[in-house]
């Protein structure tokens, strides 16, 4: 038996809960009712509403592997209704490059550490805040999502916020966010909308795209804008009043580019090649006429159809990535039609970008897929097109359908979502991610292709892994169980049987059909992460269908993804900023006639490693391979009882809708999520507990004697108390060793 497994056996005797690692903040709570109005910024407010600076702090989570990343909401929507705590999410990403060597963007952040502090101007305390400045110098990178609600004066509000955020390296946990309302589509509550907005992309620098058009004849302000338009915020010139988008612009026209105006030709959702490698901001984009679309100089824009050779058209946004596989500044991609297709979107088609967003010449190429993709490493198959580029995808986003990486060996990787051809519907609930595999030296030749995620109709799907034991269900004490190690031998007495399967999403919510799984996202070793609908086993013999976010490790030598669960439904984490638990409630797939705006698309991640580290010095599957990733999720804060009172009671009750909590003090939120590695590169020993420069079975008694006295220093997840959690985190120390 390992020192993990004694630690494991004595915690499990003693009787300790299973864990729960916990814009982190929540109201002073002034009103005495329930939880409401909640601190979301105004959303037509001027001053901190329109542009804050504030610390958060990020938490532990770890992967059903053991794997140690961090999570933060860094972006709450704001309030456009007085009924709900903010607005709803749609579409979001990261920036596809991360920026070195930046001084913090911001001055001064604002940092609480207790509920009740934040920087809404009235519903937090300032006796709780404290101005910190940021790092000198680190890394930034953007972030950005589209929010929408019904106002109170029964508009449909729908605006666009961008993050900048800065990290100082040796300092991981703690993001320097600068919060910025980018673009709105009114002036106030009820007035009347003069455009609807689709989120784009971001980058390092806070240049902001999204398209505009007038919600097909549906917007009520005026001047409503026409057609298909294309703006660019420029987010770090925006000041502290509104810029509204109608047809005259953007009301700050002196932030505000105008790329595309009033087009009369379907332009999608739109990408950008980084002012930080390119000299300046670049918009790069897909249109209805079969062309790409690149900012060739400042603010004139240029088609070509060189992007995709050997293919008829292409579907969907496109995707960008950091990586120079070909040569350029960087690579994009997007779902194409090849020649042979049949009108079938069989391929998936990436090229190199110059400086100007064009295509570099001679380096664009058309990957076709086979029309059947087999599992590598278990028994699966897919036959069908790619998809995830119909309905509302085209007006609102997300950006894009097609992602773009690299492994460890150098060879360039695509992926995509296939539907099953015996259905091939926008809401079909059969499908896969599917991988190819090429040399960027030579992609005209052999693309391996692989099934890397998939669910069937037999109601099967790929199986989940983790270090649940025999029984594959967490907390049921039976052999394997959390002994520090995946064991997938059947035959071994501590074999980790599979903790879950990939799901049909109607297996989650019986109202929905499909599809079931979200676009991936690449890291800078290859492995990948997406939303899914999952059935996790739990105790009793119970399947908990759920969504969650899921990471595939790449195993470059079989070519074989492997699945490592990372968030579902239900998980709480311990917010560092507001003092309080959160539980995470719901990661949206699809909505009721396609791929919902709100999932994960390839634009939510960056393919560089953590802090532009080199991905050759790390391990395939280190936390650091991840340079960032975000999500769009709600979530509750426990902050306070069911029928009123502030004393948290480890339940999570929205009071607003149609709750049955309509007293609960707790509090609702929206926002976006940042996943990242939380370690220093260079990481010292906190597991040596007795200092003799080494970890050993001594430091695991002296942890007891520290626990068992609720000592501080165990207080490994930083949450203010020393609890079953601070013994995970104590774990996964005492397996690094020094």
């Amino acid at each position: 038996m390992t020192n993990r497994m004694k630690i494991v056996a004595l915690m499990t005797l003693a009787g300790f809960a299973a864990p729960a690692f916990a814009q982190d903040s929540v109201s002073r709570n002034s009103d005495g009712g329930n939880g409401l109005p909640g601190d979301a910024l105004n959303t037509w407010a001027s001053g901190v509403s329109q542009r804050s600076s504030y610390v958060v702090d990020m938490t532990p989570l770890y992967g059903s592997w053991g794997t140690r990343f961090g999570i933060a909401p860094v972006l709450k929507t704001s309030k456009s209704a007085s009924a709900f705590f903010g607005s709803l999410t749609s579409a979001q990403a990261m920036s596809p490059t991360i920026a070195g060597g930046r001084a913090s963007f911001s001055p001064s952040y604002s940092l609480w550490t207790q509920r009740g502090g934040g920087v809404n101007p009235t519903e937090s305390n300032p006796a709780l805040v404290t101005s910190v400045p940021g790092p000198s110098s680190g890394i930034q990178f953007g972030v950005g999502i589209a929010e929408f609600a019904t106002d109170d004066g029964g508009r449909n509000t729908n605006n666009i916020l961008t993050g900048i955020v800065n990290v100082d390296p040796a300092n991981p946990s703690r993001l320097y966010v600068t919060r910025i309302m980018a673009a709105h589509n009114q002036t106030g509550s009820g007035v009347g909308d003069t455009s609807q907005l689709g989120f784009g992309s971001v980058d390092s620098l806070g240049n902001t795209y999204f398209r505009a058009d007038n919600g097909g004849g549906t917007t009520t302000g005026t001047p409503a804008i026409l057609n298909n338009n294309i703006f660019r915020v420029r987010a770090a010139s925006r000041g502290t009043g509104l810029n509204a988008i109608s047809d005259l612009g953007g009301s700050d026209a002196g932030a505000t580019d105008w790329l595309i105006q009033r087009s009369t030709t379907q332009h999608n959702p739109p990408g950008n090649v980084g002012a930080d490698v390119a000299g300046r901001p670049v918009y790069i984009g897909a249109n209805g006429a079969t062309n790409y679309v690149y900012e060739s100089a400042p603010g004139v824009t240029s088609t070509t159809a060189a992007h995709r050779p050997g293919a008829t058209d292409h579907r969907g946004a496109i995707g960008s990535s950091s990586l120079t596989l070909f040569g350029g500044v960087g690579t994009a991609a997007v779902l194409s039609q090849s020649s042979g297709g049949g009108g079938s979107t069989d391929s998936i088609s990436v090229w190199a970008v110059d400086a100007t967003g064009n295509v570099v010449p001679g380096k664009a190429y058309t990957l076709t897929k086979p029309a059947t993709t087999v599992d590598s490493c278990s028994p699966g198959t897919i036959t069908g097109p790619f998809d995830q580029y119909r309905s509302q995808t085209v007006f609102r986003g997300g950006t894009g359908q097609a992602s773009i990486g690299r492994d460890s060996s150098g060879r360039g990787l695509v992926a995509g979502v296939v539907y099953d051809a015996s259905l091939a519907g926008a809401t079909d609930p059969y499908n896969g991610i599917v991988v190819g595999r090429f040399d960027p030296a030579n992609p005209a030749g052999t693309v391996q292709w692989n099934l890397a995620a998939w669910n069937t109709a037999s109601l099967t799907g790929k199986d989940i892994l983790g270090d649940n034991g025999n029984d594959g269900a967490p907390f049921t004490g039976d052999p394997g169980e959390f002994d520090g190690v995946v064991d997938e031998n059947p035959l071994s007495p501590t074999y980790d049987a599979p903790i879950g399967r990939l799901a049909a999403l109607f297996e989650w919510i019986p109202t929905r059909i499909g599809p079931s799984m979200s676009c991936p996202v690449f890291d800078s070793k290859g492995n990948l992460y997406f939303i899914a609908a999952v059935g996790l086993k739990k105790a009793g013999g119970i399947t908990d269908f759920d969504s969650a976010l899921i990471r595939g490790r790449y195993d470059p030598a079989t070519f074989c993804y492997k699945l490592e669960l990372m968030i579902e439904l239900g998980d709480t984490f311990m917010g560092q900023n507001s003092g309080l638990r959160y539980q995470i409630q719901f990661m949206e797939i699809a909505d009721g006639n396609s791929i919902g705006s709100g999932t994960m698309f390839s634009g939510n991640g960056t393919q560089s490693a953590f802090a532009n580290t080199d991905p050759a010095t790390l391990g395939q599957y280190d936390p650091a391979a991840l340079g960032g990733l975000v999500i769009a999720a709600s979530y509750t804060y426990d902050a306070g009882g069911q029928t009123g009172g502030d004393t948290p009671d480890a339940s999570y009750d929205d009071p607003t809708g149609a709750s049955s909590f309509p007293g609960s003090r707790d509090e609702a939120y929206n926002a976006l999520f940042y996943i990242g590695n939380i370690d220093p590169l260079t990481v010292p020993c906190p597991a040596d507990l007795n200092g003799d420069g080494i970890v050993d079975f001594s430091d695991y008694l002296e942890f007891l004697n520290l626990y068992d006295a609720l000592d501080p220093r165990v207080d490994f997840n930083m949450d203010g108390i020393v609890d079953f959690s601070d013994y995970l985190e104590f774990l996964n120390f005492y397996d690094a060793g020094c």
